[in-house]
Formats: structure tokens, C-alpha cells, sequence
């Protein structure tokens, strides 16, 4: 699917919602590496990937091409609406159709429901205006909309009651308000990218604020002191140059290319404006200083020296993916990939950072290892 800029450019009343204004309040800091770290780890603890939200276009979409070949309708029609429907997940990215694809798919369930009445009664042209082979896929069709719908409304109860402004409709919502996502706390990428620039406008307005879009994703993302930091949904925040570097490893490529988009505000008015195109193809795994990233993680927990002499293995390893390739030596990105170290060895040893004695951080290619001893 193309993701265009209406899905993810927040709007005036995005940057004026009183939530978001009170929780940049509380984020902000002195130094930039605190501030934008704050940002991440704030999304990172509160908010959840919405898979459903993610997933249900494709699947809807899907059920819509199957429902509409096999309607009572002319080969014609049929062929020019095959070519039209090629080109939804372009359409989309300019007008939210996904309405349509639902009207489609639900107008499965009428005429499923009509010919069904017609073939138990015995109606005797039924199966030339509409062949039995065609009622099958179409029940089929119908059985799937029914079940998808009945998971959503199982699946988003519980939602729904602490929430009752939620709407299963906003499953399928190409744009949500900051509002929404503040209060559902569930986002995917765009709705990502949509929050965290919204928090960036509202506490670094001085800074240049982008769009970093490549096929299938977009992340916001901010230059501090010459250099373009990308915050991705999780810690560590990363260079350009990391980002690009870990989806060209993720995507398999041998070159990936991201469009770099500026926001502005002028007048009220929120927009963008393409300022490049940033290639990357080779990119060389960086051999991490992990002696002096455990030394670093050491004092940033607290940890000054080790209580006892430790020997044999130890008691945790806790591997984290990429991390070798996110690694530079920089402010910002070591106090961002500090800070995710620390978050994970609250959430193993359940906030008792006291019983840990030594640290070890070893390269296993591109993904880093944390090796924890414990008293």
C-alpha cells in the first residue's frame, strides 16, 4: 500500500490537543538526547502495535477482489473494475476507499441472502441468472466478513468499555487524530510517525522536523546539530545512515532508498515538502566498542563496581537484534540504546537493579548480547 502525507501529517488540532500539549510538557528535558530519548521510551512503554490495523486492509481488500469477480454482473464491468481494482492500493493512498471495499464485500451478504431465498424456493431461472459455483464463493465470502466481524467485536470489547468512544470502524481508518491514538493506545507505523511529530512540533519547533518514508513505512525524524536522528517507535533513536542501513538488512536489498519529507508550520497550516532522496547500499556492520558500552551501561544503572568475582556463565543473556548495526558512537544514540538496555533488565529481574554484579556486553555479528550476573 502507498502511504501518502495526509496519513501521517498531523493536523492543527492534533498540535493543539491539550493531552499531547501537557505530556510534551513532561517529556522535555534539558539536553536533546534526554528529551528525544523521552519521546521514544514514552511510545515504547505506553502505546502497542496494532496488528489488526496493520493487517485488516490487505485482508478486506482481498475478500473485496474475490466478492466482486464473482457478482451477478457483465464480463465487461468485470474486467474494467479487475484493472481498477489493481490500482486500490494506489487510490488509496490519495482517497480513503476503504469504505468501498467494505460496501463491497458486504453487498456479498445481501446477495448471497437473495439467492439462497431463491434456490430454496425453487425459483427455476436462479441458476442462469446466477450459477450455483458463484453462490459458493460468494457464501464463502460472506462467512468470512461475518467471522471477521464477530472477532473484531470479541477482540475490542473489553476496549470498548474502558473506551467508549472506540469505534471498530477505526480498524480500518487510513488517518487517526493524535486524540484517538492517546486514548486507545494502539498505533502502527503512520500513527507512530503521526504522534511523534506531533510531539516534536510542539517541543522542538526550532528544529527541522521529517518524514523519513520508505515502501510500507514512514518514521519521523529531526536534525540536531547537522545530523538526522530517526525515531522509529522503539529505542535506540539512530542516525539516517543506521536507519536505512537496518531496513536494507531487514527488506534483504542490496540498496534501499527513503524519501526524505520537511514539515512546516506556517499560519496554522500544516505541510510537507520533498527534500530528497538518501540511497544506501553498502553499509559495513561496525565493530562495537563493547568495553566501553558495558562500562557506560555500568554507571548509567548505577552500577560502580563489581560486589563479587564472578566466573562461569552467567545467570542472563539478553540478545538484541541489530543493535550492532544501530551502534555509533554518538550522544544521542548511545544514551537512547543505554536506556533500552535498562528498560529490558527492569522488566527481567522486575525492577531490582540492585541484585545485579556485573555486566557484559558482547558483538555477535550484527546483534549485540547483554550478559548479566547476578547476586
Amino acid at each position: 500500500m502507498v502511504l501518502s502525507e495526509k496519513q501521517y501529517l498531523p493536523t492543527k488540532d492534533d498540535l493543539e490537543n491539550e493531552e499531547l500539549k501537557s505530556l510534551a510538557k513532561r517529556l522535555k528535558k534539558d539536553t536533546y538526547r534526554e528529551t528525544l530519548t523521552n519521546i521514544v521510551e514514552w511510545q515504547e512503554r505506553n502505546l502497542s502495535y496494532w496488528f489488526d490495523r496493520a493487517d485488516m486492509f490487505i485482508l478486506v481488500y482481498v475478500l473485496a477482489a474475490i466478492s466482486f469477480y464473482f457478482q451477478p454482473i457483465s464480463p465487461i464491468i468485470k474486467c474494467v473494475s479487475s484493472i481498477a481494482f489493481l490500482a486500490v492500493p494506489i487510490l488509496v493512498s490519495i482517497i480513503d476507499i476503504t469504505f468501498m471495499l467494505l460496501l463491497t464485500t458486504f453487498f456479498s451478504i445481501f446477495v448471497v441472502t437473495i439467492f439462497t431465498i431463491l434456490f430454496l424456493y425453487g425459483f427455476p431461472t436462479s441458476n442462469n441468472i446466477f450459477p450455483i459455483h458463484q453462490l459458493i464463493v460468494l457464501s464463502m465470502v460472506t462467512g468470512a466478513m461475518i467471522s471477521l466481524w464477530t472477532y473484531l467485536v470479541l477482540r475490542y470489547r473489553r476496549l470498548k468499555h474502558i473506551q467508549p468512544s472506540f469505534r471498530i470502524s477505526d480498524v480500518f481508518e487510513m488517518s487517526l487524530p493524535v486524540k484517538k491514538i492517546l486514548e486507545y493506545r494502539l498505533a502502527i507505523c503512520r500513527d507512530y510517525a503521526k504522534l511523534t511529530s506531533a510531539f516534536l512540533l510542539n517541543i522542538c519547533s526550532g528544529n527541522e522536523i521529517y518524514f523519513v518514508r520508505i515502501p510500507w513505512h514512514v518514521a519521523a525524524a529531526i536534525k540536531v546539530n547537522n545530523k538526522i536522528y530517526v525515531l522509529d517507535q522503539r529505542l535506540p533513536i539512530t542516525s539516517l545512515e543506521k536507519w536505512l542501513a537496518y531496513w536494507r538488512e531487514r527488506f534483504k536489498k542490496r540498496k534501499i532508498t527513503a524519501t526524505i519529507l520537511s514539515i512546516s508550520v506556517e499560519n496554522g497550516k500544516i505541510e510537507t515538502k520533498k527534500v530528497k532522496k538518501v540511497n544506501l547500499q553498502d553499509f559495513e556492520i561496525p565493530n562495537v566498542d563493547t568495553e566501553r558500552l558495558s562500562s557506560q551501561l555500568a554507571n548509567h544503572i548505577g552500577l560502580k563496581r563489581p560486589r563479587l568475582k564472578q566466573s562461569g556463565r552467567p545467570d542472563l543473556s539478553l540478545p538484541f537484534k541489530n543493535y550492532a548495526i544501530y551502534y555509533e558512537n554518538d550522544e544521542i544514540t548511545i544514551h537512547s540504546m543505554l536506556k533500552s538496555f535498562k528498560i529490558c533488565l527492569e522488566k527481567e529481574l522486575c525492577g531490582d537493579l540492585g541484585r545485579i554484579s556485573k555486566i557484559l556486553i558482547e558483538q555477535r555479528e550484527k546483534d549485540l548480547v547483554l550478559n548479566v550476573w547476578t547476586t
